[in-house]
């Protein structure tokens, strides 16, 4: 009764999540598309930048007390919530203080002083630290409908905003306060609802210090401020040598990305628990399974990469206007960084699952070293610069995440599969990339596709099997 009602919770659980997830993205990925034709390439650049400033500061202010501590700490002891919360809130106050401080000195420094950049950007960082904090809670407590609810509402009223608001009236300075406002009313009615029924009622005495909180959230916030550098820095970077305008083709160009990824991140979310058991039970069929998905990631990547690319000079126009028709090589670069991302994906939930963390951070910080000198190159080339500058890191470490897959791992990527999967990926990235007209681009498209059909054990004729199954079994 317990374990069918444990997996009745998680079903649910999930549900409310995945429903978050894809209403903030379509949600998301209109409101970009909106300020973006609504705002020149260096209004809605600079307002990136400010967005990646917030995302980077609200990395330290959050992780000092990671999320999954509160999460597993909540879970264990329930009914000693307050006493939890009692030592957590001093702990962000302090990070948030701190962030503030080095936020103000960093605009300083750049000379972007001016009070509603600040203001705004600070209250962004603390929406963001209180919200996490009230989602933890509630999320310890086997709760997420509220992450939903508040995270659809405050998005919805963000879009309408957006869209009623006149292309003539908008200005950095009015979205990101009206933004600021937004997600610090969320916060507040999130913390307001996590304190009435997590919170309060649960009184009993912790067993937990503030010192074991803090040595337990180490690993995740540096793994954090890595993972940072690759999503947030190279804004920075590029507003700092090329100008606004530049973050606003990247961001364009990088925003794209998402749906090569979410396909990928979402099935990776169903299944993890799945992978954590399916390794204690059976390591052989663990290792079997991860080589199949490798390879069908990086056949059904390249795939959706390719149609993505082949047709982005038409679509990618009609969606943000003629403006930003620069994001077109940019958005090419990084569609296929997309694809590497997939595999990387894997590798971060294989290692994850597999209880080898640490060496997931050592992979993140070598990777960061590796990546940060070419972006640091790239930012002065403009977002083409940085976009191939990420491609060209991302291909870099990569080859080397095939080698810890196949020596620390243990997985056998010697196969005919994997090879024809990995000349798929190569081919079609080199094809789109390096041929500008788009009917040679879908003629030599087409003569690969068909050349990979002839062959009984081709990797994409395994996916086309796979996806024909699956439909008849629906």
């Amino acid at each position: 009764m317990v374990i069918k009602k444990n997996k009745t919770t998680l079903i649910k659980n999930w549900t409310y999540l995945l429903l978050s997830d894809i209403s903030q993205t379509v949600i998301s990925f209109l409101i970009f598309m909106f300020l973006a034709r609504k705002m020149s390439p260096d209004r809605f650049g600079t307002l990136s930048a400010i967005f990646a400033l917030a995302s980077l500061f609200s990395v330290f202010a959050i992780n000092t007390c990671a999320n999954q501590v509160i999460i597993r700490e909540v879970t264990l002891q329930p009914n000693a919530t307050r006493s939890i919360f009692k030592i957590v809130l001093p702990i962000r106050i302090t990070s948030l203080i701190l962030s503030l401080l080095v936020l103000f000195g960093y605009l300083l420094y750049t000379k972007e002083t001016h009070e509603t950049i600040f203001i705004g950007t600070s209250v962004i960082v603390f929406a963001t630290l209180i919200s996490d904090l009230a989602e933890s809670i509630a999320f310890g407590h086997f709760v997420t409908k509220f992450t939903t609810i508040l995270s659809i509402s405050a998005a919805s009223c963000w879009l309408i905003i957006v869209v009623l608001l006149p292309a003539s009236k908008i200005n950095v300075n009015l979205i990101l306060l009206v933004y600021s406002l937004i997600y610090l009313i969320r916060c507040l009615a999130y913390i307001g609802i996590s304190f009435n029924k997590f919170i309060g009622p649960n009184h009993e005495t912790t067993i937990i210090s503030y010192k074991a909180i803090l040595f337990m959230s180490m690993p995740y916030l540096w793994m954090r401020i890595v993972g940072a550098f690759s999503d947030q820095v190279p804004l920075l970077l590029l507003n700092g040598h090329s100008g606004a305008s530049e973050v606003g083709f990247y961001s364009v160009g990088n925003r794209f990305v998402l749906p090569i990824t979410m396909v990928v991140s979402t099935g990776l979310r169903a299944i993890f628990p799945f992978m954590t058991e399916l390794y204690q039970i059976n390591k052989e069929k663990f290792n079997t399974m991860l080589a199949e998905g490798f390879t069908l990631v990086l056949i059904l990547g390249s795939t959706i990469a390719m149609l993505l690319t082949v047709t982005s000079s038409i679509w990618l126009p009609l969606f943000f206007g003629s403006a930003y028709n620069k994001s077109i090589l940019v958005f090419n670069y990084q569609a296929w960084l997309g694809v590497i991302l997939c595999f990387d994906l894997i590798l971060a939930n294989v290692l994850s699952s597999s209880y080898r963390q640490k060496i997931l951070a050592i992979i993140m910080t070598i990777d960061v070293l590796i990546i940060f000198p070419l972006m640091y190159i790239g930012a002065g080339y403009g977002a083409n610069g940085m976009a191939l500058a990420k491609l060209i890191g991302g291909i870099i470490t990569v080859l080397y995440h095939v080698v810890v897959v196949i020596v620390v791992l243990g997985v056998r990527l010697k196969s005919l599969s994997f090879l024809l999967s990995c000349i798929y990926f190569v081919t079609m990235m080199v094809i789109t990339i390096f041929i500008s007209d788009m009917s040679i681009k879908l003629i030599v498209v087409s003569i690969l596709i068909l050349s990979f059909l002839v062959f009984d054990k081709s990797p994409l004729r395994q996916l086309i099997r796979l996806c024909y199954n699956y439909s008849n079994k629906k």
